[in-house]
């Protein structure tokens, strides 16, 4: 249904016109009002845990464009469902909130509008949280707040385990030494866990990590397999030599559980996560965050969740107007969830921020991730030793080439 406001508005500028003296003053501030009264619309995922920040990020664009209104609206539930069936049916919102998963997808189908290039790089966002939003060449939204993965170190277990002063992981040979030495403290029992793996944190980051990449576009997979197996040997060793629970255990109770309630001494975790503060529900401990342990590499490599902003098309200029305010606001903001800010580990999370990376934009991204999953990532949590690894992944290859394909409508 088309809103009558902007017919209304108008109607009032050409009365304002025609009429003469105080009327015509009268009927110009009628429209005036008329027209600053109009709020845009910004759907916005609620299960993704950023609905707070991009609240703040709407008020924060009132304020710096004048004349701006922008109203969020949550989506609860089937959030991709909900926007995919608006925007076919022409029935979207002003702006929209995307996830790197939805981004290419979307643009692939022709529902987002492309961008003109930013105002400027925004100081602290890496250039790599735009390319989860690059289309062909074409840029279809800007990145939101970036959420970087920090390590959470649980200070009472190392000290338990004899590592005086708790300190944290350098890299990978060290984060090995250091979740044996707390798993030895279970003496048969089921906890503490040295370093937990279920999925998370994304084999990706270890990848990268070892050097090497999982997909580049224009939908490339890994032409040299060395630092994905590296990278996959060393993820499963978590599991074969239980340092981490293994599946179904892990499934049910994830790495974040078993950090806040002490079975666990060391996490990836998001920086929004805030697993360093415990909560009035769980016995207080002792926790930081410290730098992601580096790789084979030897550089530093981290990950991070993004979220874009975009225009559903065909983009209004009411729509126009508030995504250049939020762009202003997203500048004034600061890169990190501004929800999830305290001075002791902003420093950390910069600095994670600063070496992140994200996958590139995929039209079939939700495709290659199941396939992913299932025959790469469940066969490492699963698959009883021996496992060849590198037979697993020459056969996974040929199968996410082919979801690739049918991601983007190809064969």
């Amino acid at each position: 249904m088309v809103s009558p406001l902007p017919l209304l508005v108008a109607a009032a500028l050409v009365l304002a016109q025609a009429l003469p003296g105080p009327w015509c003053r009268v009927a110009a501030a009628c429209a005036a009002r008329a027209a600053s009264a109009a709020a845009a619309t910004l759907w916005v995922p609620a299960r993704g845990g950023y609905l707070e920040d991009w609240r703040m990020a709407a008020r924060m664009a009132g304020r710096v464009q004048e004349g701006v209104a922008i109203q969020v609206v949550p989506l609860w539930g089937d959030d991709w469902g909900q926007l995919t069936q608006a925007l076919a049916e022409g029935r979207g919102p002003h702006l929209v909130v995307v996830s790197p998963e939805l981004a290419a997808r979307l643009a692939s189908r022709g529902m987002l509008q492309a961008l003109p290039a930013p105002r400027g790089e925004r100081p602290g966002l890496p250039r790599e949280a735009y390319e989860p939003f690059r289309w062909r060449g074409e840029l279809y939204a800007l990145p939101g707040f970036a959420d970087p993965a920090v390590l959470y170190v649980h200070q009472d277990l190392l000290e338990q385990a004899g590592i005086l002063p708790a300190g944290y992981p350098r890299d990978w040979e060290e984060l090995l030494r250091l979740a044996r030495a707390v798993r030895s403290l279970a003496g048969g029992g089921r906890s503490p866990w040295g370093f937990p793996v279920n999925g998370w944190p994304p084999l990706e980051l270890f990848v990268w990590q070892a050097g090497g990449s999982v997909v580049e576009p224009p939908d490339r997979l890994w032409e040299d397999s060395g630092p994905l197996e590296q990278a996959a040997r060393f993820y499963r060793t978590f599991v074969v030599e239980q340092l981490s629970p293994s599946p179904p255990d892990s499934w049910r109770t994830g790495p974040q559980e078993l950090f806040q309630e002490g079975q666990a001494a060391l996490m990836i975790g998001l920086y929004s996560h805030r697993l360093e503060q415990p909560d009035s529900r769980r016995a207080p401990f002792r926790a930081a965050l410290a730098p992601l342990p580096v790789g084979p590499s030897g550089r530093p490599v981290g990950w991070m969740w993004v979220e874009g902003l975009a225009l559903p098309r065909p983009a209004s200029p009411l729509a126009r107007r508030a995504l250049s305010a939020l762009e202003l606001a997203l500048g004034v903001l600061g890169p990190l969830p501004p929800s999830a800010r305290r001075p002791e580990a902003d420093t950390v999370a910069r600095e994670a921020l600063a070496v992140s990376r994200t996958l590139p934009a995929l039209a079939g991204y939700l495709e290659f991730s199941s396939a992913w999953w299932s025959t790469v990532v469940q066969p490492l949590l699963t698959q009883p030793e021996p496992l060849d690894i590198p037979a697993l992944l020459a056969q996974a290859r040929a199968v996410l080439l082919q979801a690739l394909r049918q991601g983007t409508g190809r064969r």
